[in-house]
C-alpha cells in the first residue's frame, strides 16, 4: 500500500512539473519506459528518467521525479552513473520548484556545435 501511495504522489508531482515547465516554454515529455521494459521491448532501459526536457536553446535534460521521501532504485542509480559518464544534464526533482530551477539552468546553456536546420538524412 505504501508503494502505491508513493507512486501516486510521484505521478501528481510529475504532472505538476510537466504543466509548469510547459508553461515556461519547455518541450517536455514523459518516457513510459518501465512498462516497455517489463514487456522486454528493445531499447527500453530499466531505471530511465521519467521526463525529458528540451529548452528553447535546444539543450536537453532528464528529470527523475521523486517524493520528498523517495529514493533511487539500484537501476536508477546505474542510469545516473551512465548519464554522468556521458556528461548528460539530469536532476532528481522532488517538487515543481526543483524542476523549474533545473529548467532555468538548462535555458542558460547553449549548444556549442553548429545548429542543424533540418533533419539529417542517414
Amino acid at each position: 500500500m505504501r508503494r502505491l501511495r508513493l507512486r501516486n504522489e510521484e505521478s501528481l508531482i510529475e504532472a505538476m512539473i510537466v504543466k509548469a515547465l510547459s508553461a515556461k516554454g519547455a518541450f517536455v515529455f514523459k518516457v513510459p519506459n518501465d512498462a516497455l521494459w517489463a514487456r522486454r521491448v528493445p531499447g527500453a532501459v530499466k531505471g530511465a528518467p521519467d521526463l525529458v526536457v528540451v529548452a528553447p536553446t535546444g539543450v536537453v535534460g532528464f528529470i527523475e521525479v521523486k517524493t520528498s521521501r523517495g529514493g533511487l532504485s539500484p537501476a536508477q542509480k546505474e542510469v545516473h552513473t551512465q548519464l554522468v559518464k556521458r556528461n548528460a544534464l539530469h536532476a532528481v526533482c522532488r517538487s515543481v520548484e526543483d524542476a523549474v530551477r533545473f529548467y532555468e539552468r538548462l535555458c542558460e546553456l547553449r549548444i556549442t556545435e553548429k545548429k542543424q536546420t533540418q533533419t539529417e538524412r542517414i
